[in-house]
């Protein structure tokens, strides 16, 4: 039995790559979450996992390649530009 890593998928609006270069979405501020541009917010790590409907246990999100502890999600802000990867782990192989 092997552990495989596998990101969740986001929904990508057709002119996100196009925004993402300019770094704006409609003139807001822009992070990338799992590969996808969307519009940054004011908010916290656990604010982003709820907003985008995933259920928190069993991720793992890293910020600009830095895993964030669960622990500090509440304490941890999601700053413009960030590039975001959100994780879960799957048995199988």
């Amino acid at each position: 039995m092997g552990l495989v890593v596998r990101t969740f998928s986001t929904w990508r609006h057709p002119g996100a790559a196009r925004r993402a270069r300019s770094g704006s979405v409609h003139g807001a501020r822009v992070i990338t979450v799992n590969g996808v541009a969307q519009e940054h917010l004011d908010e916290m790590v656990d604010d982003l996992v709820r907003r985008l409907g995933i259920e928190p246990r069993g991720i793992a999100v890293a910020i600009d390649g830095e895993i964030i502890r669960r622990a500090d999600w509440g304490s941890t802000p999601v700053n413009n530009q960030s590039a975001i990867e959100i994780v879960t782990a799957v048995a199988g192989g």
